[in-house]
């Protein structure tokens, strides 16, 4: 046999063995669940490419090599970056609640966006109550969440909105953007404490069981959480920041109020009063305040419009949203310059 007829030869085993995968591979999407896709072995956490928890999809990135600095990160922000991003949410993706093919779509467009920045991405699947499935999406720098001994700050805001027609601009396409402009600022530094960045999916209420909400931060601590406890010093809940004449910085009550403090005073130094009067579960932070983390739950109040289909990007205030960037901002120099000052992690109970 010539090489030629070798050739032919290959070429038509090869054809014959992919066309019959390929059609056994469509036949399966069709007929798959929409929502994120929930891996066998949820424990072990688990993306949809088999990744285990902690290691780098794209292989191992170096620590940023630039010092924080305030100014210049503060100059960075762009408010029609963080638009871009609501209107990707809540209008060319419009109504994203949990478990369905939009809030799929808005996890892949987060994902893309946090690698596009230079971070390393998992996603965190998990089954909801009513049959369909979420997932969390997160975004960290190296090749593992936890690698290094540095202390870990959870940042994140929730994706999905409101049943059955919310487009979800300001509840909560506006924190979950601004996490991402914030990612994006942020790549290039370095810190004495590390930042991991999360999209939770699932954070509303999906059927009549009041209970059955918050599925993506109950997932992330109870998967997380056990091994890591010391290493996590804190968690912001960014959640309905573009519109109201309140600006709150809250907690429960149940864990320190450090983090809540120095977000606050961030806050002062820029002009903003804020407030702490609500002392609730309404957000992500409750599970991580409930396992003991300090919790910063960060939200504009009251908007008339959440959960409703008026929830549309005209309403977002760019100067709500704004408030919220420095308050961050600020606050994770803050914190630095705290960590630098005592390396230990004891800062956490303060």
């Amino acid at each position: 046999m010539n090489n030629r007829d070798q050739h032919i030869k290959c070429n038509y085993m090869v054809g014959h063995s992919i066309i019959p995968g390929l059609f056994f591979l469509l036949f399966t999407l069709l007929l798959s669940p929409p929502g994120c896709k929930v891996s066998p072995k949820q424990d072990q956490l688990k993306g949809e490419t088999g990744t285990p928890a902690g290691e780098a999809e794209s292989g191992e990135l170096a620590e940023p090599a630039v010092r924080f600095d305030l100014a210049e990160a503060e100059s960075a922000y762009q408010y029609t970056t963080v638009e871009g991003h609501i209107k990707e949410l809540s209008v060319k993706i419009g109504t994203r609640f949990a478990g369905s093919k939009n809030e799929n779509a808005a996890a892949g467009f987060i994902e893309e966006q946090f690698k596009s920045y230079g971070y390393t991405t998992e996603r965190q699947d998990f089954p909801l109550d009513d049959g369909t499935a979420s997932c969390n999406v997160i975004a960290y720098k190296g090749k593992s969440m936890f690698e290094g001994d540095k202390p870990l700050i959870v940042i994140g805001g929730h994706y999905d909105s409101k049943k059955p027609a919310s487009p979800g601009a300001n509840d909560n396409a506006s924190g979950v953007a601004l996490v991402l402009h914030m990612a994006e600022i942020m790549e290039k530094y370095s810190l004495d404490f590390r930042i991991v960045w999360v999209a939770f999916g699932a954070e509303e209420i999906i059927d009549k069981n009041p209970d059955h909400h918050h599925y993506g931060s109950r997932r992330f601590v109870k998967v997380l959480l056990p091994e890591n406890s010391r290493r996590i010093i804190a968690m912001a809940s960014i959640d309905m920041i573009g519109f109201g004449p309140r600006f709150n910085i809250d907690n429960m009550g149940i864990s320190s109020n450090w983090f809540r403090d120095i977000l606050t005073e961030a806050a002062e130094e820029r002009g903003y009063k804020v407030l702490h009067d609500v002392k609730q579960p309404w957000s992500d932070h409750e599970a991580f305040e409930s396992a003991g983390i300090p919790v910063a739950y960060i939200h504009w109040r009251t908007d008339p419009n959440y959960h409703s289909a008026n929830d549309v990007i005209k309403n977002v205030k760019p100067d709500k949203v704004k408030a919220v960037f420095e308050t961050m901002i600020r606050g994770i120099g803050k914190i630095d310059d705290e960590i630098a000052q005592d390396p230990s992690l004891s800062i956490r109970d303060k």
